[in-house]
C-alpha cells in the first residue's frame, strides 16, 4: 500500500528494489502509474533526511512535479532550477532539467556529492537526435554511489540500455517492465467519406482511386481537423487533437471556435471563475493571444504548446483538468510526462518536420502521445483517431500503430563544446579515453560486433565439412583437377580402348562430385 492505493505488481516490484538501495529501470506504457514510483522515492528519501535530484526532459514537466511536490512537503524543501527559474537550489529535494543535472555532474560535482537517488523520468529521450546525448553524459559521470530511478515508454531493448548502465556504473541495474495498459486503445484511421475505418479499407479505397483517375492522381475532398471533430463531438469528448505546429495548433482551434462552443451556461462560469482565480496571481498578462485564447476558453476550447506564455498554459492545464476543455490542439511536448489523460487522442497528420524532412512519426512517437487516450476509472478504452488525406495517401507514411513493434532506443551520442571543455578541465588524457569509451553507442558497436562474430564461428562450424572436401585427400579441388587433366587427354587420344576408359574415369569423379 502507498497513499492509500494497492500498488499494481509492477510498481510493488520497482518499489522492493528502491527499498534495498537498488538503482531500477522502469519500462512501461503511457498511463499506468510509473509516476508512482518516482513520487515513492521522493517521500522516502526525504524522510530519511537524504537528498533527491528530480530530472524532466522538458520544463513544464518541471513545474508541474515542483508544484505537486510543493504542496505535499513545503516550500522550504522544494528547489528547482531550469532555464528560467532557480528557487532554493541546495533544498532536499531538487526538480531540474536534465539538461542541468548534467552541467551540474561536469561543473560542478560536489553540490550534487550527497544526492543519493536521481530520477530520470522519460529516459527513453536517450534515443533523441538532438538531446539524447545529455541523458548519456548524465549516466557517464554520475557518481557510483549515487543510485537513480529511470522511467521510460516501453522499449524492446531496455535489457540491453541497463547492462550499458550496469557497466559504466559497475553497480546492478533491477529491470521492472509492464506491457499491459490499464485502459487498452483502440486505434482507427479517418477519412470524410468513409468516417472511422481502418487501413485495410483505406488502401483499397485509394487503389480504386487511382485507377480510375484520368493521371493516376486521385481528386478528394481534403478531410479536416473540423471533419474529424464533427465527427467525434456526440461520443468521444474530451479529446486532444495533437498538431505539429505550433501556428497550426492556434489556426485550428480558432477555426473550431468559429463553429462550435461545446460549454453550457454553468460550465462558462466555472471557467471564468478558474480565470480569474489565476489572473490573481500573474494580474498584468501582456501577450496578443491572450483575448483569442480567452474567447476560445469559454467554448471549451484550448491550444498548448512550447511557445506560449507559462501563466497562459497554466490556465490551459487547470481547465483541462477541471474538464472543461473538450478539444485541446497541442503539439507533442504535452505527451512528455504531463499527466492529462483524456477519452479521445486525434492526429492532423501521420509525418511531422524533423528540422530537415518531413517524416513519418515513429511507433514509439505515436504511442507517446495516443497512450494519453483513456482515462483510468473512468473509460473501458481509449480511441485513437488519425487523419487519412486520400489525395496523397502512402502507407509508408504511417507508424504500423502496433506496441510490440516500437524501435528500440539508439545511442546519439555527440559531444557538445562545452562537454569537450569540461572533460579537458576535470579530467587527465587517460580518463578521457575511458570516460569517451563509456558511451552508449561504443556499447552498441560492441555488442553488434560481438554479435557478427558469434555468426561467423557459427557460420564456420556449418561450412567446416566442406572445406575438409576441399582439403582432404579425396577433396573436391583435387578432383576438378584430374577431371581437366582427363577431358584434355581424351581430346587428344584416338586409340577406342584409350577413349573408352578416359570416359568412364570422368564419369566416376562427376559422380563423385554430385556425391560431395
Amino acid at each position: 500500500m502507498y497513499r492509500g492505493f494497492t500498488l499494481d505488481p509492477f510498481q510493488a516490484q520497482a518499489v522492493d528494489f528502491i527499498d534495498e538501495n537498488k538503482s531500477v529501470l522502469v519500462a512501461a506504457p503511457t498511463g499506468v502509474g510509473k509516476t508512482l514510483i518516482a513520487d515513492y522515492i521522493i517521500e522516502k528519501i526525504f524522510s530519511e533526511g537524504g537528498r533527491v535530484v528530480y530530472t524532466a526532459p522538458i520544463k513544464a514537466l518541471s513545474n508541474q512535479k515542483y508544484r505537486e511536490f510543493k504542496a505535499l512537503v513545503g516550500t522550504e524543501a522544494m528547489g528547482i532550477l531550469t532555464g528560467d527559474v532557480v528557487i532554493n537550489p541546495d533544498a532536499p529535494i531538487l526538480i531540474m532539467t536534465t539538461e542541468i543535472f548534467r552541467n551540474m555532474l561536469q561543473e560542478d560535482p560536489e553540490r550534487v556529492r550527497d544526492v543519493r537517488y536521481v530520477i530520470f523520468d522519460e529516459v527513453h529521450y536517450i534515443d533523441d537526435p538532438e538531446r539524447g546525448s545529455v541523458w548519456e553524459e548524465s549516466l557517464i559521470f554520475m557518481p557510483s554511489s549515487m543510485r537513480f530511478l529511470g522511467l521510460s515508454a516501453t522499449i524492446p531493448n531496455v535489457d540491453e540500455l541497463a547492462s550499458w548502465i550496469e557497466e559504466v556504473q559497475d553497480s546492478t541495474v533491477e529491470v521492472v517492465t509492464h506491457s499491459e495498459r490499464v485502459v487498452p486503445l483502440k486505434h482507427s484511421l479517418y477519412e470524410r467519406s468513409m468516417g472511422f475505418t481502418t487501413m485495410r479499407s483505406v488502401q483499397k479505397k485509394h487503389r480504386k482511386l487511382v485507377a480510375d483517375s484520368f493521371d493516376g492522381r486521385p481528386e478528394v475532398q481534403t478531410t479536416t481537423h473540423l471533419d474529424l471533430v464533427n465527427a467525434i463531438k456526440d461520443t468521444y469528448l474530451p479529446c486532444l487533437f495533437f498538431t505539429f505546429s505550433r501556428r497550426k495548433c492556434e489556426s485550428n482551434a480558432l477555426a473550431l471556435g468559429e463553429a462550435q462552443d461545446f460549454l453550457g451556461k454553468t460550465q462558462k462560469a466555472e471557467v471564468l471563475a478558474i480565470i480569474d482565480g489565476v489572473l490573481e496571481r500573474y494580474p498584468n498578462i501582456e501577450s496578443g493571444r491572450w483575448p483569442h485564447l480567452r474567447r476560445l476558453l469559454l467554448k471549451g476550447i484550448a491550444y498548448h504548446h512550447a511557445g506560449m506564455l507559462p501563466v497562459l498554459k497554466d490556465i490551459v492545464e487547470e481547465l483541462f483538468t477541471h474538464r472543461l476543455i473538450s478539444v485541446l490542439y497541442c503539439t507533442e511536448t504535452f505527451a512528455v510526462g504531463l499527466n492529462f489523460p483524456c477519452k479521445t487522442v486525434c492526429f492532423d497528420s501521420s509525418t511531422k518536420w524533423d528540422g530537415v524532412s518531413f517524416r513519418p512519426i515513429s511507433n514509439r512517437e505515436y504511442f507517446q502521445m495516443a497512450g494519453r487516450a483513456g482515462r483510468r476509472g473512468i473509460d473501458e478504452e481509449g480511441f485513437v483517431f488519425t487523419i487519412v488525406d486520400l489525395n496523397y495517401f502512402d502507407i509508408s507514411q504511417f507508424p504500423s500503430m502496433k506496441e510490440d513493434e516500437v524501435e528500440p532506443l539508439k545511442s546519439q551520442f555527440a559531444l557538445t563544446y562545452n562537454s569537450i571543455l569540461n572533460l579537458v578541465k576535470n579530467y587527465n588524457e587517460q580518463d578521457i579515453h575511458r570516460i569517451l569509451g563509456q558511451n552508449f553507442a561504443t556499447y552498441q558497436a560492441s555488442a553488434e560486433r560481438q554479435g557478427v562474430l558469434v555468426q561467423l564461428d557459427m557460420l564456420g562450424e556449418q561450412l567446416a565439412p566442406y572445406e575438409q572436401n576441399l582439403r582432404g585427400p579425396g577433396g573436391i579441388a583435387r578432383l576438378i583437377r584430374k577431371r581437366g587433366e582427363l577431358e584434355r587427354r581424351l581430346t587428344t587420344t584416338y586409340n577406342k580402348r584409350t577413349k573408352k576408359s578416359l570416359k568412364r574415369d570422368i564419369r566416376s569423379i562427376v559422380q563423385r562430385l554430385d556425391s560431395a
